[in-house]
Formats: C-alpha cells, sequence, structure tokens
C-alpha cells in the first residue's frame, strides 16, 4: 500500500489560526483542496477554559455549570479528618437555593475500606446494631453525620455538594 499515492490518504484537514479575533480559530476543511470551506470554530483556549472546571474539586467554591433554570452551578468539597461526631455541625459555609447532589465518603480508620453514606447494612453487623449505619445531612450551613459506633471511627471523610445560589 502506497501512502502518498492513495486517493483515500489524499483528505487533509487543515487548520489555519486567524489573528483577528484572538477568541477564534479558521478552520478549512474539505475534501477537495481546490475547494476550501471554511467556517469559525472556538479556539482551544476557549474550549479548555468552559471545561476546565468540570472535574475539579476545591475546598473553595467552583462555579462549574449551569442548571435547568439558568442559575449558575456550584461545586464544593470538604475533608474532614478523624472520627466522626453524631448530629455535630461540621460548618460548610453555603446556603444554598437548590442542593443538586451530595456525596459522602468516609474511609474506616485502620483499614483500606471506603465506604459511601449512606451505607445502611453489614452482613457483619448485629441485626438491629446499626454499628455500621450511617446517613448525613445538610442544615443552616453545616453538615451532620449520623453513624452508628463502628462506621463513626473514620479516619477520613470527604464531602462534596453541587448547588444553586439565590443570589445568582
Amino acid at each position: 500500500m502506497e501512502i502518498g499515492g492513495n486517493k483515500n490518504m489524499d483528505y487533509i484537514k487543515k487548520v489555519a489560526v486567524s489573528p483577528l479575533p484572538t477568541n477564534e480559530a479558521q478552520v478549512i476543511d474539505s475534501f477537495d483542496t481546490t475547494d476550501d470551506k471554511t467556517i469559525n470554530a472556538p479556539s482551544i483556549n476557549i474550549v479548555e477554559n468552559r471545561f476546565k472546571n468540570l472535574e475539579k474539586y476545591s475546598t473553595e467554591e467552583t462555579a462549574i455549570g449551569s442548571w435547568i433554570d439558568g442559575k449558575t452551578v456550584y461545586r464544593k468539597a470538604m475533608l474532614i479528618e478523624g472520627t466522626l461526631g453524631n448530629n455535630t455541625p461540621y460548618p460548610f459555609g453555603v446556603t444554598p437555593d437548590t442542593v443538586i447532589r451530595m456525596d459522602c465518603s468516609v474511609k474506616y480508620s485502620g483499614s483500606n475500606d471506603w465506604r459511601s453514606l449512606p451505607w445502611l447494612f453489614s452482613m457483619n453487623d448485629t441485626i438491629g446494631s446499626g454499628s455500621w449505619a450511617g446517613g448525613f445531612y445538610y442544615r443552616n450551613q453545616s453538615v451532620y453525620f449520623q453513624a452508628g459506633t463502628n462506621l463513626s471511627n473514620a479516619e477520613k471523610t470527604v464531602f462534596v455538594m453541587e448547588y444553586t445560589k439565590t443570589t445568582d
């Protein structure tokens, strides 16, 4: 197979960056090199900037998108080291208008076991003891945990909330 002479290989996508405007690139895309068809497309920087926060987790409030009502969606994370106090407020500092998602994972002390909350059942648990059961809720700018004795013996807890605000 001859690459240079192969008619299927004659198609080449060309990209030329136009100096003006600075936020756009000119894309030339044609099967026929004599008939260039051009369209304006966003520059790589614009595309990268639009999507860079989608996978960003921070203890600082970060805008990550838009909700169905057009409000900005924010994400904020918190890391708690050590055991969880039952119904103890862990300040988070956010007053959400709409909570879109709350996620929580707990690493049990002295092991590599991670559990998502709510954790409702363990086969090794004494029936009704609830020592591995646990959950969480959000109220008055704080996260509260309700955990059985074994689950509250956490080494590390990760809490993430995605939300909108009334001020937007």
